[in-house]
C-alpha cells in the first residue's frame, strides 16, 4: 500500500527511486525488527514486545500523515473510476500485476518461515534463537 501512495504522491521524474527507496527500507524494516522482536521477547516478555511493535505501528501511520497525493493534470474528473469487479478483471488480465502477486507471495512466505518457524525448529534442535553474543552476556 505504501509504494502506491508513494508513487502517486511523487513526481514522475522522482518516482522510480523514491519507489526504490522504500521497497529497501521495507526489507531492511522486515530484517532488523526480528531480531529485535526476539530480544523483547527474550528480555521483558511476549506482552511488552506485542506492546513495542503496536508503539512502532502506531508511529508508522503518525510518519505516513504528511504524504499527500500529487492532484492529477486534468483534475479529479480525469482519473478513471472502476467498480471492484472491473479493477480485479483489469489487473488479473496484466501480466506484470500476475508476477508481482507471485514475487510477493513468494518473499512473503519465506519471510513469515524465517521469523515465526526457524526460532522454534533451532529450539528443537537444541540451538538458541539469539545470537552467540547475546548468549555470552
Amino acid at each position: 500500500m505504501l509504494i502506491g501512495t508513494v508513487s502517486r504522491a511523487t513526481p514522475p521524474e522522482k518516482r522510480s527511486q523514491t519507489i526504490g527507496l522504500v521497497a529497501a527500507a521495507g526489507s531492511l524494516g522486515t530484517m532488523v525488527l526480528a531480531p529485535i522482536g526476539q530480544s523483547l521477547i527474550n528480555g521483558f516478555g511476549w506482552k511488552a514486545a506485542m506492546v513495542a511493535f503496536a508503539a512502532i505501528a502506531a508511529s508508522m501511520a503518525l510518519l505516513s500523515l504528511p504524504i499527500r497525493e500529487q492532484p492529477t493534470v486534468g483534475g479529479p474528473s480525469s482519473e478513471i473510476k472502476l467498480n471492484l469487479g472491473e479493477a480485479l478483471r483489469e489487473a488479473l488480465g496484466h501480466r506484470g500485476y500476475l508476477f508481482m502477486t507471485l514475487a510477493f507471495f513468494a518473499c512473503g512466505f519465506q519471510l513469515v518461515f524465517i521469523t515465526t518457524h526457524l526460532p522454534a525448529y533451532l529450539q528443537l534442535c537444541g540451538i538458541a534463537p539469539e545470537s552467540e553474543r547475546a548468549r555470552s552476556r
